[in-house]
């Protein structure tokens, strides 16, 4: 029996091939996703710090609470490891002004 609205092809209605047509693409963008090209990071060494006054360890610190979500998947970059220090003197100065 057809179901007004639904029209059936080959015993299959419209809407069953719409589903499973649905179903097929998603998985076919699944499958490209996974075999896309990934840029992988380099682990960088903590490079010194720039700024005298500043250690190692604070600048390794600081970059541990700003970047603690993403160390867990990747490790810093260079890139990271600067931010982190600009970051950090960019704060102590703002203390020293206001304190």
């Amino acid at each position: 029996m057809q179901t007004p609205g639904r029209r059936t092809v080959n015993k299959i209605s419209s809407v069953a091939l719409a589903g499973l047509s649905k179903r097929f693409m998603l998985r076919l963008k699944t499958c490209r996703e996974l075999h896309m090209k990934t840029r992988t990071r380099k682990k960088v060494e903590q490079p010194g710090p720039f700024t005298p006054g500043i250690t190692k360890g604070m600048v390794r610190q600081h970059a541990y609470e700003l970047f603690r979500d993403k160390l867990s998947t990747q490790p810093l970059t260079l890139e990271d490891w600067v931010l982190a220090e600009k970051d950090l003197v960019g704060d102590l100065e703002a203390q020293q002004t206001v304190g």
